[in-house]
């Protein structure tokens, strides 16, 4: 396989690829005592729209209420609409984006002996091909804020490419897998462990 060939097929993954995993980083407030956190709420104000029809919908929102209330239940949260430690707002975008890639082309194919020769010779007349790879970059927030004075105290934030047209069970892992990688980072604060991206 040339180089050239190599070059397309990289450039075809990445583009079939278009749910991998999201990168995940998060923040917090050092001189809170997050051990003193033990339920939570949703906030009651309605996330910022995003201008985004496949994100500003009920499905949407519903499917990262779920996840966000499945992963604190396991990590010893109770949701308490009433009395809540911690009022839960999230905010989501999307934007598309190009990878522009230069794929370089030859005329003929080229003539590879590896026992005669100890070089590839390529044909001279060669050419510039430009590919452009257009996706969309998903950008979801997790903000919680102390429900006593709407202090925020803790934010996570998982980007990277995402089909915004995949299924409904190819949003569930790839958004289970970012929001539970965040909720781990903000219980590792209430054990007194400081997440991997604060050290």
């Amino acid at each position: 396989m040339n180089r050239a060939t190599l070059a397309v097929l990289c450039v075809l993954c990445g583009a079939l690829c278009g749910c991998a995993a999201l990168t995940v980083t998060s923040d917090f407030d050092p001189a809170v005592d997050f051990n003193r956190f033990a339920t939570f709420a949703w906030d009651t104000s309605a996330p910022a729209k995003s201008g985004n029809p496949y994100i500003d919908n009920e499905l949407f929102a519903g499917r990262i209420h779920r996840i966000v209330y499945k992963e604190l239940v396991e990590h010893g949260m109770r949701y308490d609409e009433n009395n809540p430690d911690l009022r839960i707002a999230y905010e989501a975008s999307a934007e598309e984006r190009v990878d522009v890639t230069s794929v370089y082309e030859y005329g003929p194919p080229y003539i590879y002996r590896p026992r005669a020769y100890p070089r590839r010779y390529f044909d001279l007349d060669e050419a510039t091909r430009i590919e452009e790879t257009y996706y969309n970059e998903l950008t979801l927030i997790l903000q919680f804020s102390d429900a006593s004075d709407n202090h925020l105290v803790w934010q996570g934030v998982a980007h990277g490419q995402y089909d915004l047209r995949a299924s409904s069970s190819e949003h569930d892992r790839i958004l289970t897998e970012a929001v539970k990688s965040m909720i781990k980072d903000f219980s590792a604060l209430k054990t007194g462990s400081v997440p991997k991206q604060q050290k």
